[in-house]
């Protein structure tokens, strides 16, 4: 526990020691001051400001003024004030900034992971399926905060949309999510085996370095996030071993995560080329990047034709058969990036419907 809170005490503060520019930021400020004293006005009378800031469009007390109308005047700025769209009168921006921080769409695909492992193991209705469901929720969750905290100056040209960059989350914020989840993770380890609890903090461990360490590894950080997504399975559907079904999923799904993570890296080679993340497209092109992802899926379907036998396999190649489909567009299309996004948000089908497949192969 000592050790993680220093991890993330020295991750955390070299962050923000490496961010903060306190003279760019005070320049800034003085260019920026709209309300600045060079105009000398004295403070009470008939030219005051305090009795004609509203010609100025300043707080004051008349029709037009911010102090009278916050919701008339403020809302148009985009401050602080209690209309309908004003930030003290209404979270949402915040919570959606929440939301996408963590990649909220992201929980029940992870959840359906540690459901199905369980469910191949035969251990859902058992307390470790509940702490081992929280505790790999609150590693994916923590893992995005950490990402997006790191990846802001590559976020600027890749995801100009994600919280920390338009403005709907402060690096505050999400340093305080980033402690709370690694905080609370950290709690439920409690209730779990030594060996379980070890899992756990190495995940932790493994998610605080990502960004900083590992993701300029090339395909070591593919590998990590790969075997982060497919030990959601093993995690919660672990006993003292596994079943010969269960370390079948585990590399399915390892190989359709890995397919993606490269797709993903196709997909950001302009903002990796330009910060110098050594990834696969960025070092070898993107064809060397497609023909990996395809060589992936099709040494796995191989692989499970040797432990599952063939006829078991079948199914899951019919299932798979989108991803090819969608491999072979990315190429006729020359990468382009919306093709290559779509690619990747429809692995997520196929994936789902290969875990349906071994959960029934579960109660054969």
């Amino acid at each position: 526990m000592q050790f993680l809170l220093f991890l993330f005490f020295v991750t955390t503060q070299s962050f923000v020691f490496r961010s903060i520019k306190p003279k760019s930021v005070i320049e800034n400020l003085r260019a920026n001051d709209k309300y600045s004293y060079k105009d000398k006005l004295p403070y009470f009378g008939k030219n005051s400001r305090i009795g004609s800031w509203k010609e100025e469009g300043r707080p004051g007390f008349g029709k037009n003024s911010r102090i009278s109308s916050w919701n008339g005047s403020w809302k148009e700025e985009g401050r602080p004030g209690f209309g309908k769209n004003s930030r003290i009168g209404s979270r949402k921006g915040s919570w959606n900034g929440f939301l996408a921080l963590i990649r909220a769409q992201n929980i029940l695909p992870t959840f359906f992971l540690s459901f199905t492992g369980a469910v191949i193991q035969k251990n859902l209705w058992s307390a470790h399926f509940v702490t081992s469901s929280l505790a790999t929720l609150g590693i994916l969750s923590s893992s995005m905060v950490f990402n997006d905290l790191f990846d802001m100056p590559i976020d600027k040209i890749n995801h100009p949309n994600r919280p920390l960059i338009n403005g709907d989350v402060s690096v505050k914020e999400a340093l305080y999510y980033a402690a709370s989840f690694v905080a609370i993770t950290e709690y439920i380890t409690h209730f779990m085996t030594p060996r379980m609890r070890s899992y756990v903090r190495f995940s932790l461990m493994g998610v605080i370095l990502y960004t900083p360490v590992l993701k300029r590894i090339p395909l070591v950080k593919n590998i990590f996030c790969a075997s982060l997504v497919s030990a959601a399975l093993g995690f919660s559907g672990n006993t003292e071993s596994f079943s010969p079904l269960l370390a079948c999923a585990i590399q399915h799904i390892f190989a359709g995560s890995l397919h993606n993570e490269l797709l993903l890296d196709i997909r950001d080679r302009q903002g990796d080329a330009q910060h110098g993340i050594a990834t696969i497209p960025v070092l070898f092109g993107n064809k060397t990047a497609l023909l990996l992802a395809t060589h992936v899926l099709i040494i796995n379907l191989l692989r499970l034709a040797y432990m599952l036998a063939w006829q078991k396999t079948l199914p899951l190649l019919l299932i798979c058969l989108p991803m090819f489909r969608n491999i072979r567009t990315i190429s006729l299309r020359e990468y382009n990036r919306d093709v290559v996004v779509k690619a990747s948000k429809d692995t997520s089908t196929p994936l789902f419907l290969s875990l349906l497949y071994f959960i029934i192969l579960a109660h054969k």
